[in-house]
């Protein structure tokens, strides 16, 4: 009797496993673009002339938009046959090079084609999915982190993929630098100060 309860256990436990494999492979998440300001980066790779996201530096100044859009393909996987039914960026700008351990802001994007056959592209623009998002709003000058990943689901398998680069997600460098007119005042400050301070000695 033990034996049988064990083997059943086992059997189950296998069950689950290739299951929970198959539900992870169901779709599959690839080719993934970012496009900044209505420019299109690759997230770790130079591709057909395109500069890559992953180490890229984008400078703008306080008070200016960072347009953040972007698309990504999904096929199907693991036996699945209709591929993804959802596709979601996560993103998040923080101060500095992180760790960051605040949660990421999800963002939905909208079928747009099929390229090929059995591939379907998923986009965010200014006419699709929930449209371009400013990830520079209310930021401050400094040196930033731009973090990103995507996900798919196969709600009909219950399947799902993440396109994060091994678990590391694709980061860029945004740096803030002060409004000219910021700059020019504090100049002049320190020009009045240094001014003042030669009259009196």
């Amino acid at each position: 009797m033990k034996k049988t309860i064990v083997q059943i256990g086992i059997a189950a436990a296998a069950a689950l496993l290739i299951a929970s494999t198959q539900s992870a492979l169901a779709v599959d998440a690839f080719d993934g673009f970012v496009s900044i300001n209505d420019t299109y980066y690759d997230t770790d790779l130079d591709v057909g002339g395109l500069d890559a996201f992953a180490g890229h530096v984008f400078t703008i100044t306080a008070g200016n938009a960072l347009n953040m859009g972007g698309d990504v393909k999904t096929t199907p996987g693991g036996g699945a046959t209709d591929g993804a039914d959802a596709v979601e960026i996560y993103w998040k700008v923080y101060l500095g090079a992180g760790p960051d351990l605040n949660p990421f802001t999800v963002q939905s994007y909208g079928f747009d084609t099929n390229p090929s056959p059995g591939v379907d592209k998923w986009a965010a623009t200014a006419g699709g999915g929930q449209g371009l998002v400013d990830v520079a709003a209310g930021l401050t000058p400094g040196t930033y982190t731009l973090e990103v990943f995507w996900k798919g689901t196969d709600f009909a398998f219950g399947g799902f993929d993440y396109l994060n680069n091994g678990g590391s997600n694709y980061k860029a460098t945004v740096n803030v630098v002060p409004e000219p007119t910021t700059s020019l005042l504090v100049g002049l400050g320190l020009l009045g100060v240094f001014s003042l301070r030669r009259r009196k000695y």
